[in-house]
């Protein structure tokens, strides 16, 4: 395993801005599960935010050494967001947030 490094955070910042240069993020509420990839995907998020709420608890336990771990994490959870938006993002938006007509 290599260290978390600033380029890595920065990595996962560059991708995230690509991805929402290639469309519109909803402006509302989005129920997670859209589509079988994106619901796929919000687990892999909710698994990533458990993950960073445990090192946000080792962390103030004194035990954490790379402090750029905290921004890892939660980059990536930002990430996996956008990601699952983004393979949403053809579906008519009372689909994708809930909203009844």
């Amino acid at each position: 395993f290599k260290p978390v490094t600033q380029e890595m955070v920065s990595d996962l910042e560059t991708i995230i801005d690509s991805l929402e240069e290639e469309f519109t993020m909803p402006q509302v509420f989005v129920l997670p599960g859209g589509t079988p990839a994106s619901s796929a995907i919000d687990m892999a998020r909710t698994i990533i935010r458990t993950a960073e709420r445990r090192v946000v608890a080792l962390a103030q336990a004194g035990g954490l050494t790379n402090e750029l771990i905290l921004n890892y994490m939660n980059r990536l959870g930002v990430l996996l967001f956008v990601l699952a938006r983004y393979h949403d993002r053809e579906l008519p938006i009372e689909r994708a947030t809930g909203e009844r007509s």
